[in-house]
């Protein structure tokens, strides 16, 4: 499951650019709540139904939160973990390694900058997360920002 979530994630990022990647996930996630709302409130009045491809766009959206959760949730085990000393910080660095870590946290950190300024939460949790992650491997923000995304192993300026 988590490798899916990286696959998602990055089919995104692919297809609409790195550029473009934070605010079409906070897009289709925002289409994604904007139904769960509706189907909510559609007992107290009728809302139009929904066409095929919005519905398909709604169920990415979704799609597009889990995996981001699944890959956040993986960290906060790792960064747990080597805090509470029950995996020694080399073991980590082993596996999943710096290389592993450094393609999530580009992957995870423009959708909680974009997260936190659209929907304006502090969002410090995740931010805490995100640095416990940057210090166990000795990744510096310069470097995180580096490359728009990392395939195989291999980071890339360019998609």
């Amino acid at each position: 499951e988590i490798m899916g979530s990286f696959d998602l994630l990055e089919d995104l990022m692919h297809t609409v650019g790195s550029d473009k990647y934070p605010e079409e996930f906070v897009r289709l996630k925002t289409l994604a709540r904007k139904q769960e709302i509706g189907d909510l409130l559609a007992e107290e009045k009728p809302t139009a139904t929904p066409t095929p491809r919005e519905l398909e766009l709604q169920s990415l959206g979704q799609r597009l939160d889990i995996a981001r959760r699944r890959i956040f949730y993986y960290l906060v085990k790792l960064s747990s973990l080597e805090k509470l000393g029950y995996v020694p910080t080399e073991m980590l660095r082993e596996f999943p390694g710096r290389t592993r870590a450094m393609h999530a946290l580009r992957l995870l950190q423009p959708l909680v900058d974009a997260s936190r300024t659209t929907y304006g939460l502090p969002m410090e949790e995740h931010l805490q997360v995100l640095e416990s992650i940057r210090s166990i491997f000795n990744i510096t923000i310069s470097e995180q920002q580096g490359a728009s995304s990392c395939f195989g192993g291999k980071c890339r300026d360019e998609l």
